[in-house]
């Protein structure tokens, strides 16, 4: 590897510039952890909230009901944190009456 004068400079540069700054060592980090604000869990009042607004979009577009499989959406409207499988696990949302889940167990 051939190391040309201004690649040279560049990162004699770059060395200087972050050896000016000093980064705290492992020990000072163990010795202030960082408060990491976790928010309230979400509770059953926002998740029928979720979807009622859900059904009130499916009544203006002419859907009947929604199959939500597992992954974000599913947590999303249910709580239900699930994985995809060979075997089915979802909720059916109807625009109409109440939410299913669907399950082989």
């Amino acid at each position: 590897m051939q190391l040309d004068r201004r690649a040279f400079i560049a990162t004699g540069t770059a060395a200087a510039v972050a050896s000016a700054f000093p980064s705290p060592t492992i020990a000072q980090v163990a010795e202030k952890p960082s408060k990491i604000m976790i928010p309230p869990p979400i509770g059953s009042g926002e998740r029928l909230a979720r979807i009622e607004r859900a059904r009130v979009l499916m009544r203006q577009h002419g859907i009947g009901a929604v199959i939500i499989e597992p992954g974000a959406s599913l947590d999303y409207f249910t709580g239900v944190q699930w994985w995809r499988s060979e075997r089915m696990t979802a909720a059916v949302i109807p625009a109409e009456g109440d939410a299913i889940i669907v399950t082989p167990f």
